[in-house]
């Protein structure tokens, strides 16, 4: 015992002495190793964890025992951990949803060649992915390590049809094999939201490559959790989700009417708002619907679009996506949007609507040019817009148009929604609360029986989160925690000033996601709260 702690003392001596050197510079990689060793963790572990050999690992831990100048894990723990605490506050060590598209061609010449390479890089750049380079015809395309969105799995279908068109079209003998998967990414991630581009490890990333080599020519296999995603965000082709399709079809997933809709409960009301704004007895053309991600605006859109055909309307249904304008029917993006323009100011003969959903998705450009064309609607036309936060528009008076907020459900609400799962009435009642009326989460936990998180959920939350740029580092440190924190407790958790908390908490508590009373917090939402701790790294840990 004493021969212990006269060692212990004599490795703290070292250990402090050290740490007052600096010019110490450890890769991202290296960090993450050390940050993992600082956790308890075994080389085993952290080969595990960050998916890359153990070999590997062992060469990192003596480049860091290296640098640090010392000889053990223990003094590498103490002393890494003043390094790291000295390190850009604004980084931390954590987990992203993420979907991968793995692609490999083969035949084709040399400017096929760099044409698939050209592509993908500026598909990276235009759907804000990562572009993983191989050689020999191969690459991966990662989505959601920047910043997390609904849209990327319906950006990687329509990128991998594209790429196939434009590929043939070059060469008809070029064969394109492809693999779409769906998992969780270990990222060096900024504070306020998004891959900082440090570091990224992911089974997720080789679990896509492994299967690219299992798909038949000129198909795109599509994963388990793929598969759950497209169910949740209703992307179908003739009512079922496939477990491979051609690339010729991949477009055709993002139909409008994918057939899959389940029948519309819980939304009576509001529908019998929007089949009015159709009839005869309405003279308007302008109906704004209205909600917060989740609640169902999409569901209504469609249903509303089916009503119209039979009503016989000409319908137009197009969604605003983070890169164009895509055609519902057509399957394809619209190429000029002024000539849009120009049909929504022109005379129609016959009856017309057109759906445009997801309009908060416009730039402000985009947006102030948009609503000026409606300013003049031509005679026969009739527009629903469907978004977030459209009855604060700064180019609509909204008391001039009509309008359907679509709100949280109640639980009696929640419980016809959920008829089709045939669960029990107190399973009903929990997820009635978890999910706090948002549809969405209230079907995805039906899926998992209550008990589950699914990826679809986790997508959908750390989008919800990326879009208001929280602060990451505060929404870890509280999931970690029981139930309220003190102010206090929370600043000495964070290891941040007293102001600098408040501010955070004050920003989260404006946008609904945490509440307080100015001497505690908490979250508002424990589904939220289950999610965050699902993508929390352990990297923030109160010791």
């Amino acid at each position: 015992m004493v021969a212990d702690k006269l060692e212990s003392a004599s490795e703290q001596v070292q250990v402090e002495g050290q740490a007052e050197r600096s010019g110490v510079q450890l890769t991202a990689r290296q960090e993450q190793i050390l940050s993992l060793m600082q956790a308890g963790k075994v080389n085993k572990e952290i080969a595990r964890e960050l998916d890359i050999s153990l070999g590997t690992v062992k060469q990192h831990v003596v480049a860091i025992f290296k640098k640090l100048n010392v000889s053990n894990r223990t003094m590498a723990a103490s002393l890494g951990k003043e390094l790291l605490h000295k390190k850009d506050v604004n980084r931390i060590h954590a987990r992203r949803p993420c979907i991968v598209l793995s692609l490999r061609f083969s035949g084709g010449t040399r400017k096929a060649n760099r044409q698939f390479y050209d592509f993908l890089s500026g598909a990276a750049f235009d759907h804000n992915a990562h572009f993983v380079h191989r050689d020999d015809g191969e690459g991966e395309l990662v989505f959601g390590l920047k910043r997390s969105s609904e849209y990327d799995l319906r950006a990687a279908l329509f990128i991998a049809g594209d790429l196939h068109k434009q590929l043939k079209q070059l060469d008809s003998s070029i064969v394109l094999y492809g693999a779409l998967v769906a998992g969780i990414a270990s990222v060096s991630q900024n504070r306020f939201g998004g891959w900082s581009g440090d570091a990224v490890a992911s089974r997720v990333i080789a679990r896509a490559h492994q299967l690219l080599f299992q798909a038949d020519e000129d198909y795109l296999l599509l994963d388990d959790s793929c598969q759950w995603i497209m169910k949740a965000y209703d992307i179908a082709l003739d009512g079922r989700v496939p477990e491979q399709i051609n690339f010729n079809q991949a477009w055709q997933l993002n139909v409008w009417d994918a057939g899959c809709d389940k029948p519309l409960s819980g939304r009576q009301q509001e529908l019998a708002e929007l089949l009015h704004f159709l009839s005869p007895r309405s003279d308007n053309g302008l109906m704004l619907l209205d909600g917060e991600s989740g609640m169902g605006k999409s569901r209504i859109c469609r249903q509303l679009a089916r009503e119209s055909e039979k009503n016989g309307y000409q319908l137009t249904f197009l969604n605003v996506t983070p890169t164009g304008i895509w055609d519902g029917i057509s399957c394809c993006m619209v190429d000029s949007v002024e000539v849009l323009y120009e049909q929504l100011r022109s005379d129609a003969k016959a009856k017309s609507l057109l759906i445009l959903d997801d309009v908060h998705l416009f730039s402000k450009e985009e947006k102030e040019a948009f609503f000026i064309s409606l300013q003049h609607l031509g005679a026969n036309r009739k527009v629903l817009l469907s978004g977030r936060q459209l009855l604060k528009s700064d180019y609509i008076d909204t008391a001039e148009v009509n309008f359907v907020h679509l709100s949280r459900m109640d639980i009696s609400q929640v419980a016809e929604l959920l008829q089709p799962y045939d669960l029990g009435a107190l399973l009903v009642e929990d997820i009635a609360n978890r999910s706090r009326g948002v549809p969405l989460f209230a079907i995805e936990m039906a899926r998992g029986e209550g008990n589950s998180i699914s990826i679809a959920l986790v997508i959908t939350i750390a989008s919800r989160l990326d879009r208001f740029n929280m602060d990451w580092k505060l929404l870890y440190c509280l999931a970690d925690q029981a139930d309220t924190v003190s102010l206090n407790k929370l600043g000495k958790i964070m290891q941040d000033s007293t102001d600098a908390v408040y501010k955070s908490v004050k920003r989260a508590a404006s946008i609904g996601v945490l509440e307080t009373d100015g001497k505690s917090v908490r979250y508002r939402n424990s589904l939220v709260k289950e999610v965050v701790g699902y993508l929390f790294s352990g990297q923030l840990k109160l010791d």
